[in-house]
């Protein structure tokens, strides 16, 4: 007579146990927060690239922590009332260690909510403070000038601007 196995009371768990459990990755060039609702929520320790256990509703908020790069379109007159089309390119990324204030503060949309809107308040007011003949024919000048408005702009919103650059300008006859 053939022996059936049976499952002991020990191992029903176990299986329960493992099947209850996955794995998420972090890629490199992405860093996670763990928000375990278990545990009150979003965590604060920033997760490096790797593969975690997570179980019971756990999952991991992740983030591109490379740098990103963006177009932004800006209509703006200068101090002699001429009007201004500017195209710029914004090189930024989140602050790695602010990751958990960033998600709190602001969101996954973050770019939306703090860059556009700081980026064209400090690239309007440094086209506004401009003149037509003797600044704007500086596009180097210009483009220090936005980036450190930029910068100054965003400083404690968990982002970096790394870059600001002056594609194209194009400035009313």
């Amino acid at each position: 007579m053939p022996q059936v196995m049976r499952p002991s009371i020990l191992t029903i768990p176990a299986v329960f146990s493992v099947l209850a459990c996955s794995t998420a990755t972090v890629e490199p060039g992405h860093r996670a927060l763990v928000f375990a609702p278990d545990r009150g929520g979003l965590q604060h320790e920033v997760l490096t690239p790797g593969v975690y256990s997570v179980h019971g509703g756990t999952r991991l908020e992740d983030f591109d922590v490379t740098y990103a790069r963006r177009d932004l379109p800006v209509r703006a007159t200068t101090r002699d009332g001429t009007p201004v089309l500017a195209d710029l390119t914004v090189v930024y990324r989140p602050v790695v260690s602010e990751l958990y204030q960033l998600e709190t503060e602001e969101g996954p949309g973050y770019y939306d909510r703090v860059i556009v809107p700081e980026l064209l308040g400090a690239a309007r007011g440094v086209i506004e403070r401009s003149s037509k003949d003797e600044d704007l024919a500086r596009v180097s000048h210009l483009d220090a000038s936005i980036e450190q408005a930029a910068r100054k702009a965003t400083a404690g919103k968990h982002v970096e601007i790394s870059q600001v650059v002056v594609d194209h300008i194009e400035v009313a006859p």
